[in-house]
């Protein structure tokens, strides 16, 4: 079982050839007729890593799990299934995944499918799951949502359908061990070095300049400013002058926002939501807590968050999920921060 856990650093993140021979072993164990290998390559790069690729370089915090579950796995992945080979398909057939997430079935009178937080509260995955269209759940199971991974754990080891050496995988795939996010981008990019300055937000001085590093620094993160007696931590940044607005202290206003705006909305959020406000449970993070809020969805594509406590580290680009404040085990949908912290926290 694969799943967004701890990695071993000294292991590469995406050993795909030592990986494609452990499902051919796990198939043989279990005396499947045949295996098929899939090469989805092609689709990843166009629908997920040059998008990616694009956004970072913006300056925003991309997630790049909902769009290769939403375009890949239950896109390409699910045509493959059920269109693409008619011939293999049977009216019964499903398509069965690893996530830590469940599915609520459509029913008379009930709608769906739905999504459903994993059993697993330390391994739930339906964050990840957020954009997926609920016709793409219609054929799909999620095995590993209705048990605790320990649980996984112990039933694959007596089932003799452990693997030697595997390792659960975190993080963004293709980087890998190699590098960071930021020295990846701008070395596959071939980004030249933006310089700019890193301004103090209370002062408006120059707390030092950049050559172009800053700029990849996550709003809400320390910055990694050396020499300083106190703690600065990044408030904002203005990709086009090369700037860093930071603050001191952890605690700062600045570092604190209610209202958060949403753009490029999920299908199902959008369904959901209307211009009344509704009252919702929003996780901007997977491993963040559950915020209660009020959600309203404005001209269409936009949705407007007023959280009722103030809230830290919204980042553009960072996905938010939205789930049923009377059902927190529904998840409603997605959408993407485009909130400029700093006028969000003056509004």
């Amino acid at each position: 079982s694969r799943d967004a856990g701890d990695e071993d650093p000294d292991r590469e993140s995406c050993p795909a050839q030592s990986e494609m021979a452990v499902a051919e072993q796990l198939a043989e164990r279990l005396q499947l007729d045949s295996f098929t290998s899939l090469d989805f390559v092609r689709h990843y790069w166009n629908d997920v890593f040059t998008n990616f690729l694009r956004d970072y370089t913006k300056g925003l915090t991309p997630n790049p799990d909902l769009p290769c579950n939403r375009f890949v796995k239950f896109g390409h992945l699910y045509d493959y299934a059920f269109r693409r080979a008619p011939d293999r398909a049977a009216a019964n057939d499903l398509l069965a995944t690893g996530h830590y997430a469940r599915i609520r079935q459509r029913r008379p009178g009930l709608s769906g499918p739905r999504l459903l937080r994993g059993l697993d509260r330390h391994k739930d995955q339906s964050y990840f799951l957020a954009s997926v269209p609920p016709e793409r759940l219609d054929r799909v199971v999620f095995p590993c949502g209705l048990l605790h991974k320990e649980t996984v754990v112990e039933l694959a080891r007596k089932c003799n359908l452990t693997a030697q050496g595997q390792v659960s995988s975190r993080g963004i795939c293709f980087v890998g061990k190699r590098k960071s996010v930021p020295d990846f981008i701008r070395s596959y990019a071939g980004l030249p070095p933006q310089p700019g300055r890193v301004i103090d937000v209370d002062t408006g001085y120059e707390v030092r300049q950049h050559n172009g590093e800053a700029l990849f620094w996550t709003v809400g993160q320390r910055a990694r400013l050396g020499g300083q007696l106190e703690r600065y931590f990044v408030v904002a940044k203005d990709i086009e002058l090369g700037d860093v607005w930071v603050c001191r202290g952890g605690n700062h206003p600045a570092l604190h926002v209610r209202v958060v705006r949403g753009h490029q909305v999920s299908e199902p959020l959008q369904s959901e939501l209307g211009e009344t406000p509704r009252r919702v449970l929003a996780r901007l993070g997977s491993r963040e807590p559950l915020q209660a809020c009020s959600a309203r969805l404005v001209d269409g594509d936009t949705v407007w968050l007023e959280f009722d406590e103030s809230r830290r580290r919204v980042s553009a680009g960072q996905a938010i999920v939205l789930y049923d404040a009377a059902d927190a085990e529904t998840c409603l949908g997605s959408a993407l921060v485009d909130t400029d912290p700093l006028r969000a926290a003056n509004r």
